[in-house]
């Protein structure tokens, strides 16, 4: 009897384990998916506006500092085919797990093809 029980508190602590790693990694993973539909956003509404690389730029470090991720501008980078512009931003966050420490690398997109 004293296995099963020592197998039920395992059990529940790795699933305590697996709960608090999706509640810490969860929400860096929100915030790109926010990120990349505000990009998207952008290049929907200013496609055809003939911005510069840099005004491309600035404007998703802009909308990343809005939404509290730490992009700058030189972590965008532009892909144009023809009229058609996709936005792409890389960057990293730093998730501490208490003991361990993981570094996201993440990557939001917005535009077309």
């Amino acid at each position: 009897m004293t296995v099963s029980r020592w197998r039920l508190l395992a059990g529940g602590a790795v699933a305590a384990a697996v709960v608090g790693a999706v509640a810490l990694l969860a929400p860096p993973y929100f915030d790109n998916w926010e990120l990349s539909r505000a990009l998207a956003t952008v290049v929907e509404r200013q496609h055809a506006s003939g911005w510069s690389d840099e005004q491309w730029r600035v404007a998703a470090a802009e909308q990343a500092a809005r939404l509290g991720i730490p992009v700058r501008s030189e972590q965008v980078q532009l892909t144009r085919r023809g009229q058609a512009v996709r936005v792409e931003a890389r960057y990293q966050i730093r998730v501490d797990f208490g003991a361990y420490t993981v570094n996201l690398h993440l990557r939001a997109r917005g535009g077309a093809f």
